[in-house]
């Protein structure tokens, strides 16, 4: 769908891929001015890795091409697909020396060579003496197929995030639990004072064919991180007070939060898009562009 534009402001263009749809969205002056997603027949990702680039490929630029957008200034996401995540601190120091830091301490961290991965970091947070650090390492395999279908479409995206921290981004909360929802896969994020302190990507091998099999699986997975995040930090557990996202394509929001009432320890909330919007834009099938947005404008 699209709107006439609100603004003179640049766009802004952003791309997911999920196993079921590539979903398309455009932002204009903090408002959404065009939508649209294209089916991906199975096979053509499993367990969030591409594996057919070239096909892939071919529905994004047809997508691309049908809705007459640019492929400049495009921000997209990758699959969480065993995506590594950390978090640690380092001892206060100057901006110039945080980076071969940061290196350094992931190549002593890191379950896999760094050269085999593609890094990313951020600072949370310092003190006088100390300096939080998050940080993303993505294995270079799981990134090439992405890559190339990009190429086949002729993509060049001007940022890459990787779809959990799309995710957390467009909450906007400092303590929140999303759960994101498709028909083969859960992600699920929660933030402690803005770190993300669980990010986990699960992929099933056949499709939930039904609202309560998809909650049931968001609930299983969202205990079994909850209680072992709390069984490592005592002193910090992570509480029954937080409120809690659905987001994903796999179903409509009201048909998955009566498949979870009474399952989940969290206060459920509908997602508020942080981007205006017309009354029938789907807001929580769009969450992961609506996050990309966001960096995008960053």
């Amino acid at each position: 769908m699209r709107l006439p534009f609100l603004s003179s402001s640049r766009d802004i263009v952003t791309l997911s891929v999920d196993s079921g749809a590539v979903r398309l969205l455009t932002a204009r002056g903090g408002a959404v001015v065009m939508w649209a997603s294209a089916p991906l027949e199975p096979g053509l990702l499993e367990e969030g890795i591409i594996q057919q680039p070239e096909e892939v490929g071919k529905v994004i630029a047809a997508i691309f091409q049908e809705h007459h957008i640019p492929k400049n200034r495009v921000v997209t996401s990758i699959p969480g697909a065993q995506a590594i995540y950390r978090i640690f601190s380092l001892p206060a120091m100057r901006q110039e020396d945080l980076s071969s830091a940061v290196i350094y301490q992931l190549k002593r961290e890191l379950p896999l060579p760094a050269e085999e991965l593609a890094l990313g970091w951020q600072l949370l947070g310092t003190s006088d003496r100390q300096q939080q650090i998050f940080a993303v390492g993505v294995p270079r395999d799981i990134i090439g197929p992405c890559v190339e279908a990009f190429r086949v479409a002729d993509l060049k995206p001007k940022a890459i995030d990787v779809k959990p921290l799309a995710l957390a981004r467009v909450t906007q909360r400092s303590n929140v639990v999303v759960g994101n929802i498709e028909t083969d896969s859960v992600d699920i994020v929660c933030l402690l004072d803005y770190a993300p302190v669980i990010v986990r990507s699960l992929y099933f091998p056949s499709p939930a064919v039904s609202a309560l099999e998809m909650g049931q699986r968001l609930a299983d997975e969202l205990h079994l991180s909850v209680r072992s995040y709390n069984d490592n930090n005592r002193q910090h557990p992570i509480g029954t007070n937080l409120t809690a996202f659905l987001t994903g394509g796999g179903s409509d929001y009201f048909s998955l939060a009566e498949a979870l009432y009474g399952t989940l320890e969290f206060t459920l909330e509908r997602l508020s898009s942080p981007l205006g919007h017309p009354a029938d834009f789907p807001v929580e099938e769009y969450a992961t562009n609506l996050g990309l947005a966001l960096k995008g404008n960053s």
